[in-house]
């Protein structure tokens, strides 16, 4: 089986989190969260947004 080096790194975090957490879900939750929050980076949403813009098929300009 061949191993992904991507999936290794997050198993090898995942069970770091999870010992430095005593095994405890709710403290792996709990520190979950908090990283969370100390995170400042921009958090990416999938949901459209409101009044989103469309390229015109025709001419590729933008409009609203």
């Amino acid at each position: 089986m061949n191993h992904d080096p991507i999936v290794d790194e997050v198993r090898r975090a995942r069970e770091r989190l999870a010992a430095t957490c005593d095994y405890d879900l709710d403290r792996i939750f709990d520190e979950i969260q908090r990283r969370q929050a100390a995170e400042t980076a921009p958090v990416v949403s999938f949901a459209k947004p409101s009044s989103a813009r469309q390229v015109s098929s025709v001419s590729g300009a933008l409009s609203d």
